[in-house]
């Protein structure tokens, strides 16, 4: 039986661990050929990994997604190497623990640009190779809860996933016509390494003792998400299941946020 996405050809950002690498080996598990992207160069270690077991090619791309030269390398790389691009996973980012007075303007446009400009930047070249195509896309934005409702100890990151709700919708509208969905995934508390330096983070500025405790007292479903609860997510999206959704922000989160 061929898998919800075989024969699709897929970018994912962001995919060298976590969240991304759990996105990326479920696409793979339904047949998609995957270019994995990341500015950690493991991320090749993590294509090899995955070959072994894909039905399609994975192939890996270093690369700073915020520099648009990067990025215009990256959209060339992939087309060189697939005929098309049907499904683009914005999933680079990256988040910092800081109270609200303590935030720079430094620190805000880094966060800013990594989060949502970049996505942007990468959004747009990716979109001109599927309406050139004639591809039937789908975009995928990860976004945040934290997006949903603002966080004082990371207002910038909070910004910045508000932001990329904004965006998707934006992109939608733009180009629903012809025939590319956006949508987002908000993701919840996740248990990923970048969750574990969240929960350092606020250790060191005295937040609580226990953060992950705290954070199971909102959940409705009383355990923390995991990668492959996100990548579910992703999967639906990206496989004709969704052929119907467009601009919507989806939360992965158990309950926590409600809205």
């Amino acid at each position: 039986m061929k898998g919800l996405v075989h024969g699709k050809y897929a970018i994912v950002t962001g995919s060298n661990q976590g969240i991304g690498k759990a996105i990326a080996e479920r696409l793979a598990s339904h047949g998609a050929s995957i270019l994995l992207v990341d500015i950690n160069e493991h991320v090749h270690e993590v294509a090899d990994e995955l070959n072994e077991h894909a039905e399609g090619d994975i192939l890996s791309f270093h690369a700073d997604l915020t520099c648009e030269e990067s990025i215009r390398r990256l959209v060339e790389f992939a087309k060189d190497k697939f005929e098309k691009i049907d499904i683009l996973v914005n999933n680079a980012g990256m988040m910092q623990t800081k109270p609200f007075l303590e935030v720079t303007a430094e620190d805000w446009d880094q966060v800013l640009t990594v989060n949502l400009k970049s996505m942007f930047l990468l959004s747009k070249q990716v979109v001109k190779e599927m309406i050139e195509a004639g591809v039937h896309g789908s975009i995928i934005n990860i976004s945040s809860i934290a997006g949903r409702s603002g966080r004082p100890l990371a207002p910038h990151y909070a910004a910045s996933k508000a932001g990329v709700i904004s965006l998707t919708k934006s992109m939608a509208e733009a180009f629903g016509k012809q025939h590319i969905r956006t949508n987002a995934v908000c993701p919840g508390v996740i248990k990923t390494p970048m969750m574990d330096q969240i929960y350092e983070d606020r250790k060191k500025i005295g937040n609580s003792n226990n953060i992950e405790a705290e954070f199971l007292k909102r959940i409705k479903l009383d355990r923390l998400g995991t990668p492959e609860d996100v990548a579910d997510t992703v999967l639906f999206l990206s496989s004709p299941l969704s052929d119907y959704i467009n601009g919507q922000a989806i939360n992965v989160c158990g309950g926590y946020e409600m809205d």
